[in-house]
């Protein structure tokens, strides 16, 4: 794995297109988490519902772990280059920061984007705590990730979510 330490840099918005043209093209699904605390549907998670192929509630997810009571909802899209310009319009950088300071919805309800390739986790990240790890599928696709930013260190884990396991 190969992450983001909290010591390095933020992950600059300059990196937020290559690295989503990078992961658009080496996975088949992509995830969003719907925030709790916006009741409203954004702009862009309207804009992005015809590319929704499923969603669940768990109450284990990337990073997380919460109660029965207070489970997450995933949303799952198929990647497709409409979907990719979609984040790009609403999204500034990989945590789903929007440049729109004003419009709350769209950098408050949909949050923490993951990839998947054949079901397992390649990339996943925590919105509002810039958490960033990437399990990349091969030598050729870490390499195109430590050019598009140089301040990933490396750590021997796997993935640990499967997709297949939630839906």
């Amino acid at each position: 794995m190969i992450y983001n330490p909290l010591t390095a840099p933020q992950i600059s918005d300059k990196c937020f297109e290559p690295l989503l043209t990078l992961f658009f093209n080496c996975s088949d699904c992509f995830s969003l988490t719907l925030s709790k605390f916006h009741l409203l549907k954004s702009d862009a998670q309207i804009a992005l519902s015809p590319f929704q192929i499923g969603s669940f509630a768990t109450i284990d997810w990337f990073c997380y772990h919460t109660t029965e009571e207070n489970p997450l909802t995933i949303l799952i899209y198929k990647t497709d280059e409409a979907a990719k310009n979609i984040l790009l319009k609403y999204y500034q950088n990989l945590f789903l920061n929007t440049s729109d300071k004003t419009d709350i919805s769209n950098r408050q309800n949909l949050e923490d984007l993951c990839f998947f390739s054949n079901g397992k986790l390649i990339l996943g990240t925590v919105s509002h705590e810039y958490i960033c790890h990437i399990y990349p599928p091969s030598g050729e696709i870490k390499q195109r990730i430590e050019a598009i930013y140089d301040k990933w260190e490396m750590r021997e884990t796997n993935s640990m979510i499967d997709l297949h396991m939630y839906m």
